[in-house]
């Protein structure tokens, strides 16, 4: 019987303008069916529709030429299946060309059975019936590509004589069934691409007849089992895009006759065993996507049949190894996304059969070192997110059959290399990233296949070609972060096919150009931070398919075309730091899927159009420095996903509406420098998420909150220059996250309650100027009065002379008086008559403090007699807090200092 085997599903091919340093862990899905052996294609066969009455009489008519008990299960599979008829069934030795494939022996008895790939509209669903295990005789049976769900039925273990099982790409479910291990003649088992889950069975060990084993892209979990190593007549074995994890086992080189091993996808790790090395017919080794270790040996050589090498996104370090080179059958190398150090062997750029080149996002340095031998079959080359140096040479010209060059994100320096120029096949070139200078060459329009053009982050100058836009087959042009000028050449619009199109970061001057309309495939298009001029073209709004626009920091002026409104996938739109004017446009509000609305730093006026709620995902609402004028609508309530708002430096009037408490995701609040008025709205303080609440500037009265500490996460406050009065409110001490406080200019009451001194991350605090502050620890700072304000950084900074002592900790914080060279004023006297033994303590203190004064006179004496240079240490730690004091422990420090010199200086002048 002719060997059937199953059609691969769709390539997935990986997106070729991914950066370098992120390796795809998808590359070929179905690489396991690409290596040899070959695989024949799958038998495909249609079934033949008819109507359900005609259901009994078809299976009726076949039960006259197969076998009565034969007849009833291939009915029951009928009704399982939701089959419509089995008039296409035919019976004998050749298959049907026009129905499913059923073949029977001279006995009536079914001994194949393909169902497999039956098309669009006609896959069979529901379960597979247990009822198919009593077809004793049956060798042959395939049910793959069809939605079949449910488990495998261990009833299939009956099926002695079946030699080969082929139920992938369905829907099915569970475990595999341990009673497959009954089906000694087994030689071919396809179980992939359904959802099958738990362990694979140890049991699979024991059909060593087994040749091909394919159970790739379930949801297998576990170790591999050490007993596969016992299929020595192995040829292909795909375990790949499934859940298992641990080693590899190190039995794995039993398997002599393999030559294909898949394990891409999976949670492996360890080392790769030696014992891989050693087999002599694997001719693809795909090992990608896990977690695998450890260095690759130049044993690796050993494998001379080898053709496919993937060990892509693993943790593979050490050097690539030399004996690479001497591997001649090899077409693709992939060892990207590892850890690989020092150069690239000279060696590997001699391979003639080579095709695919990828050693991206290593760690490997040193120049480029092409060969002069040309590497007639490479086509896709990918040395990106290296270290690599130098120019690139003209030998490059060599590479005839490029089609995907990427080098970026690497050093490589020197003039644009124009030897690329005359790479004709060529559809992907990435060169971003590096330092490539000069300017961009005409010839460039010689790429006719072109599709991808990565030049960004360069030292390029000069004007961009007006050859390019012959370049018929772009999609995707970034020429940002360089330093070209002149103009956006007229033509741009001939690029049919563009969707990205990114020059921003450039020195570009100019005006748009209309013909940018007739991008109509246009998905995104980064022209900021250049030098643009004139007015944003109406054309722009027939890029119907835009979802980002940036066209930030240039120099556009007049309104916001009110058609933008129609760009109806637009997701960003920035149009900051501008010169546009007019008002905002009420057809923003078409634009329901808006993320992303920055239109800070023009000259817009009128008010903010109540529409905006009509933009429910909103995420970030900048118009700050403008003309805004109005009040701040209720229809910012709408915006319930909002997380910046930023309107400061405008003429916005009016209170801070209640409904802004509605919009619980809001981070940044910052509404400065308006004319704001009514106390501040409880609800602004009910936000959890804010991380920054700026209302400075305003007409803001009543006092701050207490609730304020329910604004657990902020970091930055800013409520000065508005009419505040009262209290500073304790709870703001809780606020642990706080950094910055401003509270200048308004009629707070001049005490800094002692909770600040928790706020251990607080870095910048600013108030209105008292004469002294009492704050947490044991420090009184005094404060010049000549200060309209102050300001600090950490708390001893804005102290002019740091004091120590502390009132009890039960009572209010008071002023500590400035030191004078006078002595302070006497006390006032106490209402009741001092009994004697006051007066004699009173005596004995004054006697003490002659004595302390004497003490302090000789010792001055003392030292300006030996050293006119030495500092008094008391003074000395009071210097040092006052300009480093960063934080609330030198505080604590000093005072402690200061106890201890105190104290011995006391000690001193009672001896």
């Amino acid at each position: 019987m002719p060997s059937v085997t199953p059609s691969p599903p769709p390539h997935r091919t990986r997106r070729s303008h991914s950066p370098p340093h992120r390796v795809s862990r998808h590359r070929g899905r179905s690489v396991a069916l690409q290596c040899p052996p070959a695989i024949a294609l799958l038998f495909y066969c249609v079934l033949v529709p008819a109507s359900l009455p005609g259901r009994a009489a078809a299976v009726s008519a076949v039960a006259q030429t197969i076998a009565d008990s034969q007849a009833a299960v291939l009915e029951e599979c009928v009704l399982a299946w939701g089959a419509q008829s089995l008039e296409g069934w035919r019976v004998g030795s050749n298959c049907s060309a026009d129905g499913v494939w059923l073949q029977c022996d001279g006995a009536g008895m079914v001994t194949a059975i393909n169902l497999g790939s039956l098309g669009t509209g006609r896959k069979l669903a529901g379960s597979i019936p247990a009822a198919l295990g009593s077809l004793s005789n049956l060798e042959f049976l395939s049910l793959s590509a069809n939605n079949l769900s449910n488990i495998i039925p261990p009833a299939l273990g009956n099926l002695t004589a079946l030699s080969h099982l082929d139920l992938s790409y369905n829907q099915l479910v569970g475990p595999i069934p341990s009673a497959i291990a009954n089906l000694a003649n087994l030689r071919i088992l396809f179980l992939s691409g359904n959802n099958l889950a738990g362990p694979i069975p140890p049991a699979i060990g024991t059909l060593t007849s087994l040749t091909e084993l394919m159970l790739h892209n379930n949801q297998l979990q576990g170790r591999i089992p050490a007993a596969l190593t016992n299929l020595v007549h192995l040829a292909t074995l795909a375990l790949n895009e499934n859940l298992l994890w641990g080693s590899i086992p190190s039995s794995i080189g039993q398997l002599s006759n393999l030559t294909m091993l898949n394990l891409r996808e999976n949670e492996l790790d360890g080392a790769i065993p030696s014992s891989i090395w050693t087999l002599p017919h694997l001719q693809c080794l795909l090992l990608s996507g896990n977690s695998l270790a450890g260095s690759i040996p130049n044993a690796i050589s050993n494998l001379s049949a080898l053709s496919q090498l993937q060990l892509e996104s693993n943790r593979v370090s050490g050097s690539v190894p030399e004996s690479l080179g001497a591997m001649t059958a090899l077409a693709d190398i992939f060892l990207g996304g590892n850890m690989l150090s020092g150069c690239i062997p000279a060696s590997i750029f001699a391979l003639k059969s080579l095709a695919h080149l990828s050693l991206q996002g290593n760690q490997l340095s040193g120049s480029i070192p092409w060969s002069t031998a040309p590497l007639t079959a490479l086509t896709h080359l990918e040395l990106g997110g290296n270290n690599f140096t130098g120019p690139l040479p003209d030998a490059i010209t060599n590479l005839a059959q490029l089609v995907h060059i990427d080098l970026s994100y690497n050093s490589l320096s020197g003039s644009f290399p124009d030897g690329i120029t005359n790479l004709t096949a060529l559809a992907f070139l990435s060169l971003e990233k590096n330092n490539f200078s000069g300017a961009i060459p005409p010839a460039l329009s010689r790429l006719a296949n072109l599709a991808e053009l990565y030049l960004s982050s360069n030292l390029l100058s000069g004007s961009i070609p007006d050859s390019i836009t012959a370049l018929s087959s772009l999609v995707y042009v970034t020429l940002g972060y360089n330093s070209l000028s002149s103009s956006i050449p007229s033509g741009i619009g001939q690029l049919a096919s563009l969707s990205q199109l990114s020059l921003r970061h450039n020195q570009l001057t100019g005006p748009i150009p209309p013909s940018i309309g007739q991008l109509t495939q246009l998905s995104e298009l980064y022209l900021d931070s250049n030098f643009l001029s004139g007015s944003i073209p109406d054309s722009i709004t027939n890029l119907s398919l835009l979802v980002a626009l940036y066209l930030d920091s240039n120099l556009l002026s007049g309104p916001i075309p009110p058609a933008v409104g129609s760009i109806r996938p637009l997701l960003d739109l920035s149009l900051s730091y501008n010169h546009l004017n007019g008002s905002i446009p009420d057809s923003i509000s078409n634009l329901s899927t808006l993320v992303l609305l920055h239109l800070a730093n023009n000259s817009l006026s009128g008010s903010l159009p109540t529409s905006l709620k009509m933009l429910p995902r909103l995420l970030e609402l900048e118009v700050h420095h403008n003309n805004i004028s109005g009040i701040l609508p209720n229809a910012l309530g709408g915006l319930a996903n909002l997380v910046v708002l930023n309107l400061g430096y405008n003429q916005l009037t009016g209170s801070i509406p209640t409904v802004i408490g509605k919009l619980t995701d809001l981070m940044n609040i910052s509404l400065n420098w308006n004319h704001l008025s009514s106390p501040l709205a409880p609800e602004l303080f009910t936000l959890p998420k804010l991380q920054r609440l700026d209302v400075s500037h305003n007409l803001l009265s009543d006092s701050i909150p207490a609730n304020i500490s329910n604004l657990v996460n902020l970091q930055y406050l800013d409520l000065s220059a508005n009419g505040l009065s009262g209290g500073i409110p304790s709870t703001l001490g809780n606020l642990a996250l706080l950094k910055n406080i401003d509270l200048r200019t308004n009629n707070l009451q001049s005490s800094i309650p002692a909770t600040l001194g928790n706020l251990m991350d607080l870095t910048a605090l600013s108030v209105d100027h008292p004469e002294v502050y009492c704050l947490s620890g044991d420090v009184y700072c005094e404060v010049p009065q000549s200060q309209d304000s102050l300001f600090c950084r950490k708390c001893s900074s804005f102290c002019t002379s740091c004091l120590p002592g502390m009132p009890p900790a039960d009572s209010p914080a008071q002023p500590y008086p400035p030191p004078t060279s006078s002595p302070p004023p006497p006390a006032a006297a106490p209402s009741q008559q001092m009994s004697g033994g006051a007066i004699a303590g009173i005596v004995i203190l004054s006697l003490a403090a002659l004595c302390f004064l004497l003490a302090l006179l000789i010792v001055y004496s003392r030292r300006h007699k030996s050293s006119s240079h030495e500092t008094d240490p008391l003074s000395a730690t009071a210097l040092e807090i006052s300009a480093v004091g960063s934080d609330r422990r030198e505080y604590e420090r000093f005072n402690a200092t200061s106890r201890q010199i105190s104290n011995g200086r006391s000690a001193e002048t009672l001896q």
